[in-house]
C-alpha cells in the first residue's frame, strides 16, 4: 500500500462487528428486539431456516464463483426478508435500538477501539461501513464518538413517520463489493482522496485492497489467503514495507493508536 499522506489526514472507514466488536453482534441485535417485541419466536428458528437455504447453496458445488456467490447472496437476502416478514424489529423506536447499543458497548468492544477512534480528526472522516441490521445499534456502541446517521454505512431498519419501526430492514450491503460501491461513494462526496480501511473478514476484502492503506485485524486465514490471491503482501502495521502492495495486519487496535496512524495519517 503506499503510504499515506503525512500532510493529508485520510478518510477512515471501519467495520464494524468482530473489528471494532468482539465478535458479530448481529445474533444479539435480533435476540435483543425479539426480547423487547415479545415475540413468540426464538433466534434459532432464523438460523435454522438461514442454514438450510446454505447448505443448499454449498452441496450444490458451483464451479463458477460469481455465480456460488450470487446463490449466497440470495441466501442472505431470503434471511433478511424473513426477519421482515415475521416483524422481529416492528414496533421498535430507534431510541430502543440506541439504548440497548449503549448497554452492550461495554462488554461487546473490542479493548482500546474507542481511544483509538478517537485519534480521527476532524472526527467527520470516520465512517463505519458494515452488513449490520442497525445505524442505531451502532451508533449507541460508538456514542462516546458523537457520529451521526450520515457517517454509518449499513442496511437499517425502515421506520414510519411516527418514528417506530416498520419491521421492514432495507438491503444496502451484503457482499464485499457492496462494501467496495460504498467506499467509494463515500470518497466521492469528500475532498479527501487517502483512505484507511480497517476490517476482518472476507467480507472486507475489497475495500482492503482498494483503500490507500488497508489494516487487517485479528487472524482470518480466509481473508489472509484472498489477499496473498490477489497479490498482495500481509505485513505487521510495525513493519517499515511500504510496499504498493502491501496490506497491514494487527492483533489489537491498540497497535493501530500506538502508531499514530489514525493522528498523523501515515505508516
Amino acid at each position: 500500500m503506499f503510504k499515506v499522506s503525512q500532510h493529508l489526514r485520510p478518510l477512515v472507514l471501519v467495520d464494524f462487528d468482530q473489528t471494532i466488536t468482539i465478535k458479530d453482534t448481529i445474533e444479539l441485535l435480533a435476540k435483543t428486539a425479539l426480547s423487547l417485541t415479545q415475540s413468540n419466536l426464538t433466534w434459532d428458528y432464523f438460523v435454522d431456516a438461514y442454514m438450510r437455504d446454505y447448505d443448499q447453496v454449498i452441496r450444490q458445488n458451483f464451479m463458477d464463483p460469481i455465480v456460488k456467490e450470487r446463490a449466497l447472496v440470495k441466501a442472505e437476502q431470503d434471511s433478511l426478508t424473513r426477519v421482515t416478514k415475521n416483524n422481529v424489529f416492528k414496533g421498535l423506536k430507534r431510541q430502543d435500538l440506541l439504548d440497548a447499543g449503549r448497554r452492550e458497548a461495554t462488554k461487546s468492544l473490542r479493548p482500546g477501539v474507542i481511544d483509538a477512534l478517537k485519534q480521527i480528526s476532524p472526527s467527520d472522516q470516520l465512517h463505519i461501513v458494515s452488513l449490520n441490521w442497525s445505524k442505531d445499534w451502532i451508533l449507541g456502541f460508538l456514542d462516546p464518538l458523537g457520529l451521526s446517521q450520515a457517517q454509518i454505512h449499513c442496511n437499517d431498519l425502515v421506520y414510519g413517520g411516527d418514528g417506530i419501526s416498520t419491521g421492514v430492514i432495507e438491503q444496502n450491503i451484503l457482499t464485499t463489493q457492496d462494501k467496495k460501491r460504498e467506499m467509494d461513494q463515500i470518497i466521492s462526496s469528500s475532498q479527501q482522496t487517502s483512505t484507511v480501511y480497517i476490517g476482518d473478514s472476507l467480507g472486507d476484502l475489497l475495500p482492503l485492497i482498494n483503500a490507500d492503506t488497508g489494516i487487517v485485524i485479528g487472524n482470518n486465514q480466509t481473508l489472509a489467503d484472498a489477499i496473498k490471491e490477489n497479490g498482495f503482501s500481509i505485513q505487521p502495521l510495525s513493519s517499515s514495507n511500504n510496499h504498493q502492495k502491501t496490506i497491514y495486519c494487527v492483533d489489537s487496535w491498540e497497535e493501530i493508536k500506538d502508531s499514530m496512524l489514525l493522528s498523523s495519517g501515515h505508516v
